[in-house]
């Protein structure tokens, strides 16, 4: 494969990626609930999982979180196979495009550029590096929420502390037979580039949750509260 061909092809699938980050799932699903009312006039305001759940209950805020997670982790999954057997994909940076993924979830070109935070959309990034590593950070997730009683700390503390345990190879086995044979030469380059997706996406989650962490510090910010009254 030529450099120019590489680099279109990373470019067409960072689109790619982006626009299907793009789809707010917690816009399109409350907005055809029997109240109707804009997620983003709602609680905190935020299109997210989060907001969705205390503000529409459990069955909606599970719903979108799942399908949350499901765009970053069906792109990267997609990702690889294209990387594996179409030709003109086989330089893909796989794990680095789905950055992009975040980045549209964060930054909407459908909705004004106003999405949710990434927590959920990295957590599928996770799981497509290593499922062993997504349920270690769903621990760590619940752990932090417990002691600090902050969800908005569980979002942005878990992802630092696992863009590290990227290096240890008996968290990234799920995937090994998967990845194996792709253009990362086997001498850890596939650990480097994990581990250096999940700082960036970690940075792009801290950078969304910086009202989060203002509040926090000047002690204002909401405490974990599991439902809210449903609208109906």
């Amino acid at each position: 494969m030529n450099m120019s061909n590489m680099i279109w092809a990373n470019i067409i699938w960072a689109i790619i990626g982006y626009l299907i980050g793009s789809i707010n799932f917690s816009i399109l699903i409350t907005s055809r609930s029997k109240n109707k009312e804009h997620i983003g006039n709602l609680g905190s305001g935020n299109p997210g999982a989060t907001n969705a759940l205390r503000n529409y209950g459990w069955k909606f805020g599970l719903l979108i979180f799942l399908l949350d997670v499901s765009k970053s982790y069906w792109f990267t999954f997609i990702g690889l196979t294209l990387l594996r057997w179409v030709p003109f994909f086989d330089q893909l940076y796989v794990q680095a495009i789905s950055l992009f993924v975040i980045l549209g979830h964060i930054f909407p070109i459908f909705f004004k550029f106003k999405g949710g935070k990434g927590a959920a959309t990295n957590l599928g990034l996770i799981s497509s590096i290593s499922l062993i590593l997504s349920m270690i950070g769903f621990i760590i997730f619940f752990v932090i929420i417990l002691t600090t009683k902050f969800v908005s700390a569980g979002s942005f503390i878990c992802p630092l502390i696992l863009a590290p345990l990227t290096f240890i190879p008996e968290l990234n086995g799920w995937h090994d037979s998967f990845l194996n044979g792709t253009n990362l030469d086997g001498s850890g380059s596939l650990y480097w580039l994990s581990f250096l997706s999940l700082m960036i996406a970690s940075l792009m989650i801290i950078f969304s949750h910086r009202s989060n962490i203002k509040k926090i510090l000047n002690g204002t910010e909401t405490k974990m509260i599991l439902i809210k009254k449903k609208i109906k």
